[in-house]
């Protein structure tokens, strides 16, 4: 019998996600440390798509749209939702969409505690 393969914690996912979106998401440098990746190599769909779907398209997908906020496609990510831009291209920092990720206020983080496994 082979031994299944342990998740890694959510904290964990939820940097490797943060790190993940912001070369693809800012296409240029920023004050944020990330790997040296070229956005080229990065596929929205492809790479940063399934981390989302797992985490974020129930409340914020194409059947919900919380807050107004679409992140299954590209185009409406960058749009943003209700309250503005989520992700500030070239501003990492500033980006609504990482600070919510990484936040330690359990009020402000996202995916809500019920969503997070």
């Amino acid at each position: 019998m082979i031994p299944s393969r342990q998740k890694p914690p959510i904290a964990f996912r939820l940097q490797a996600l943060a790190i993940a979106l912001v070369p693809v998401l800012t296409l240029a440098q920023t004050s944020v440390p990330v790997p040296d990746v070229s956005p080229a190599t990065i596929d929205y769909q492809r790479d940063i798509s399934p981390i989302l779907k797992a985490r974020c398209f129930e409340c914020h997908g194409g059947t919900n749209q919380e807050g107004g906020l679409r992140l299954d496609r590209y185009d409406r990510a960058m749009l943003g939702g209700d309250n503005g831009r989520v992700i500030m291209p070239n501003n990492a920092t500033n980006s609504e969409l990482i600070g919510r990720i990484m936040s330690a206020e359990a009020d402000d983080r996202m995916p809500p505690e019920s969503g997070r496994n």
